[in-house]
């Protein structure tokens, strides 16, 4: 990318200008995003327990997992307070 390009050439107070924007447009945390810019493209060997790992860093932003809030309807609390024994209120707040 040549975002990382740029930064890996550039100098302290331009890496600078380049981390704020990359942080400002991705919403990573500054330190994350450094590294980020200066290892994308680069294979980084992690050595594990099992074994060495070979990463590659990439800038695409990661995609935010999709959840459903569970809803129940009023006969199934109703269910649950007689099974549970517990108050309305704490059952509402447990299934949303």
């Amino acid at each position: 990318m040549l975002l990382a390009q740029r930064y890996r050439k550039a100098r302290k107070k331009e890496k600078s200008r380049i981390l704020d924007e990359f942080v400002k447009l991705t919403t990573y945390n500054r330190n994350y995003a450094g590294w980020k810019l200066a290892n994308y493209g680069k294979a980084v060997f992690l050595q594990t327990k099992r074994g060495k790992i070979i990463f590659k860093p990439d800038l695409r932003k990661r995609k935010k997992r999709w959840s459903s809030k569970k809803y129940y309807d009023e006969e199934f609390k109703k269910v649950l307070c007689d099974v549970w024994g517990k108050p309305r209120e704490i059952i509402s707040y447990l299934t949303g």
